[in-house]
Parts: structure tokens; sequence; C-alpha cells
């Protein structure tokens, strides 16, 4: 069913920390150098693949799932929304069920595809990926899409170089950045292509700490695709409707 869109579209993570102290700009000089160089690799892939994996740790495990799969993502339209593709399994934390779907955004519209039901979801609200499209939008790390990456850390926020560390088969540099708005994060970069490799959103509340971390391998630069892979394509034997996802 279609709506007309009344909320700004995000995707990626969602902290669930209180909000921080404002932050000064600034930072270590060597920590801004490598996040300038991230920025640069940033904007030269204009498509990206990989696999994904999205877990929690501390009192968050109780509302975040764990989350894995692959996902693609482009440049963002020129509305701010991100142009993505990804396939994921979704699995409580407190159940042994899991959940799959495929879902995806061409910058216009938006699409699930739940092998459950055998329903394809399409309409342009974001709400048509259902109960689960936060969930399923954890792999996603924004700053593949953005038009302008980390430029709120850039205006007014902090980075420091915390020291280095492996993901994998990937020696990293690794950030810790303070935005403007929201709370902190660990960011790991490659030391060799420029590009994250996880990120870590670091909580902490009355509740006590707690982290939720993004980690990414098989990452592949401007890949081709004979078809684009932001559009939907509706398995044979599945309904198709622009009614929204449960």
């Amino acid at each position: 069913m279609r709506r007309v869109i009344g909320l700004v579209f995000f995707v990626g993570f969602t902290s669930l920390a209180l909000a921080e102290e404002p932050a000064q700009t600034g930072g270590s000089g060597e920590g801004l150098e490598i996040l300038k160089k991230s920025v640069a690799a940033l904007k030269e892939a204009k498509t990206v693949s990989y696999k994904a994996e999205y877990s929690a740790t501390g009192w968050v495990t109780k509302f975040v799932p764990t989350v894995t799969g692959t996902a693609v993502m482009g440049e963002q339209s020129k509305d701010k929304i991100d142009r993505f593709s990804c396939t994921v399994t979704i699995k409580a934390n407190d159940s042994e069920e899991v959940k799959e779907f495929s879902a995806g955004s061409d910058g216009d519209n938006f699409f699930v595809i739940d092998p459950k039901t055998k329903m394809c979801h399409l309409d342009m609200d974001p709400a048509v990926l259902g109960g689960q499209g936060r969930n399923i939008q954890r792999v996603l790390l924004r700053e593949f899409s953005a038009l302008e990456p980390f430029e709120d850390v850039f205006k007014s926020g902090t980075v420091e170089l915390v020291g280095t560390t492996k993901v994998g088969d990937e020696e990293c540099d690794e950030l810790k950045i303070v935005p403007t708005e929201g709370g902190k994060r660990l960011l790991a970069i490659s030391r060799k292509d420029h590009l994250p490799r996880r990120a870590t959103n670091l909580i902490k509340n009355e509740q006590g700490e707690a982290t939720t971390v993004l980690t990414i391998s098989d990452l592949v630069v401007n890949p081709t695709f004979v078809r684009s892979p932001f559009e939907l394509r509706c398995p044979e034997g599945y309904k198709q409707t622009d009614e929204f996802a449960p």
C-alpha cells in the first residue's frame, strides 16, 4: 500500500547509547589522516559487495539479534536514500529460530522477499520491509553509500588512532570516532585499501556497557553485474504485492 513518505530513511547502525557531550573538532593528526584516506577510497568505491556478520555483546543482546549474510551497496540517490541489496539470516539470541530474507532499494522503491510466505513486497515506503526491516539492514555500513562519508565527524567530531588490529587476514588501523551526534565508535580500516572492515558501536548507559559489531569480509570494490542488483527480481512462483511485509 503506497504512502507519502514523511520519514527520513536511514540505514546502518542504530545507537542505543545515551547522548554524549558535544565533541570538539579535532583528535589525533594521524587518526584524521587515516580517515581522510578512507574517505577518498570510499568515494572511489561506487559499488561494493561483501559478506557481513552483525552481533552484540552485553545487555543489548536482549534486543539485538545476530545477523549474517551478503550485501551490495551503491551510491545514494539524490534524495540520500541508500541503494542496496542483501540476503540475510536473523537469529534472536534467546531463540533457535532462524529467519531468512532478501531485501533492497534502488533509491526509489524498497523491496523484501520472504521465502517462508513466498511473497515479494515492493513499495516506495521503507516500511514495506516490515517488522524485520531494521534487523535486515544491520548488515549495511552506511559509509559505503554516503555521498560525503564521515561529514559530521570532520565538521565537529573527534578522531583518534587507538592502535592496529587484524580483521580476518586484513591488517587494519583502528580509529575511535566520536561524531557530532550519536555514540562513540571504533572503526577498523584496512591498511591496504583504506576501506572499513569492522565497525563497533560503544554503548554505555545506566544499564552498563555493551557493543554492536559489524564485521565485513570478502570485500569486492566496483564489482560488475549483468543486471542491477538493486532492483526486485521476484522469484518464479512467488506473489508480488505493495502490501507491507508483516
